[in-house]
C-alpha cells in the first residue's frame, strides 16, 4: 500500500433518514475543509501503594469535527439545514416563475424544536477510509469584509469507525461563491422597516451561533456512542465594524437606550433563470447591542466596532430567519 497522502483525503456526506442510521455518503462538499477528531475518554485508576496506574477504563466515545471554507450560495444549505432545521415544509420549493431554481426558507422557531438534518460522513481515499454517523452542526458562523466571505462550523458525530469504504461515484455540489461585492447590510430601528436602511460604510461583520445541540449519554449496551442529540440554548452574537461617522456613532444611542436593531445581511449573485430569479443568501435577525469596542483606524478611516446578542422579537415573531435561493434541489 502506498503512503497515505494527506492531499488525497476526501470527505463525503449523505443525508440520514434517522440520526445515527448510516446513509450512503453520496455527496462531496468541495468548498468545505473538514477535519475530524476521534474522542475516546479513558479513566485511569492508580491504587494506593502503587507508583503507576493499574487499569484504564474506556468511557464515552464520539467524534468532533471542524468545518471551514468560502461562503457559497449552494453548499451553504448543508450546514444551515443541520444547525437550524430543514427548510420549512421539509424541502425547498420552486420560486414563482422558476423551474430549476429552489427557495430554502430556514426558519428556526423560538419555542419549538426543529427537524435538523444529520449526515453520515466518510473520509479517506481508495485504499483506506473511516466513517462517523449522526453528524450534526452544533456551531455555525460566518465572517465577511470587502476581502472575503467565509463560513465556519463545528460538527458533532458518533463513534469514529475504521475499516470503512468510500461510497463510490459521489456527486459534487456545484459551487457558486458569494463575492464580497455582492453583499449589502441593513440596520433599522423598526421591525416593519427591516431591510430599508443600508449601512453604506460597513467594513466587517461576524456572526456566531454556538452550542445548538448536545449529546445524550445513556447507559445502554445497544449504543456504542451517544444515543441521540438534544436541543440546547445556543449563544448567538453578531459583531460589526462601521465608520464612526454620524450614522455609525449613533449606534451608541441604541445601545444606551436598549432598543433593538433589525439587521439584514443580503448577498445576491447572478441570474439562475426567468430573468429575475437570482442566487441569494439573506439573513434577517433582531440584535440587541451590548458592547461598544475601541474606536480605531480602518485603512485611514476612523471606525467603531459594536457587538450584540441576537434575541427574539415579538414584532418579527422570530429571532432570526434565513432565505437561500439556488439550484440545489435536495440535500
Amino acid at each position: 500500500m502506498p503512503e497515505r497522502a494527506s492531499v488525497f483525503q476526501v470527505y463525503q456526506c449523505g443525508l440520514e433518514g434517522t440520526i445515527g442510521t448510516q446513509a450512503s455518503a453520496n455527496k462531496t462538499l468541495t468548498a468545505l475543509t473538514i477535519e475530524a477528531t476521534p474522542n475516546i475518554e479513558v479513566t485511569m485508576f492508580k491504587p494506593s501503594g502503587y507508583l503507576h496506574p493499574t487499569v484504564g477504563v474506556v468511557g464515552r466515545d464520539w467524534t468532533t469535527a471542524s468545518a471551514s471554507g468560502p461562503m457559497t450560495y449552494t453548499e451553504i444549505v448543508y450546514p444551515l439545514s443541520s444547525h437550524y432545521t430543514k427548510p420549512l415544509g421539509g424541502t425547498p420549493v420552486i420560486p414563482s416563475g422558476g423551474t430549476n431554481s429552489r427557495y430554502w426558507l430556514i426558519y428556526p422557531k423560538p419555542t419549538v424544536a426543529g427537524t435538523p438534518a444529520t449526515f453520515t460522513f466518510e473520509t479517506g481515499d481508495a485504499n483506506i477510509a473511516e466513517r462517523f454517523v449522526g453528524g450534526i452542526f452544533t456551531d455555525f458562523g460566518y465572517t465577511f469584509s470587502r476581502e472575503n466571505f467565509e463560513v465556519s462550523g463545528a460538527i458533532l458525530g458518533q463513534k469514529y469507525t475504521t475499516g470503512a469504504t468510500l461510497t463510490s461515484s459521489p456527486t459534487e455540489v456545484a459551487l457558486i461563491p458569494v463575492e464580497p461585492a455582492q453583499v449589502d447590510v441593513y440596520a433599522d430601528a423598526v421591525a416593519g422597516n427591516l431591510g430599508t436602511t443600508k449601512i453604506t460604510r460597513f467594513f466587517e461583520g461576524e456572526y456566531s451561533s454556538t452550542g445548538r445541540y448536545g449529546p445524550v449519554w445513556d447507559v445502554n449496551p445497544a449504543n456504542v456512542s451517544y444515543a441521540t442529540t438534544v436541543d440546547t440554548a445556543p449563544s448567538k452574537t453578531f459583531r460589526f465594524v462601521v465608520e464612526a461617522d454620524s450614522s455609525g456613532i449613533n449606534y451608541l444611542g441604541h445601545l444606551r437606550g436598549g432598543t433593538t436593531l433589525f439587521m439584514r445581511v443580503l448577498a445576491q449573485g447572478g441570474t439562475i433563470e426567468a430573468g429575475t430569479i437570482r442566487y441569494k443568501f439573506q439573513h434577517d435577525f433582531a440584535l440587541r447591542l451590548n458592547q461598544p469596542n475601541a474606536l480605531t483606524d480602518r485603512d485611514g478611516v476612523y471606525a467603531v466596532e459594536y457587538s450584540g446578542e441576537i434575541m427574539y422579537d415579538s414584532n418579527l415573531t422570530y429571532a432570526e430567519r434565513l432565505h437561500v435561493i439556488n439550484s440545489v434541489t435536495s440535500l
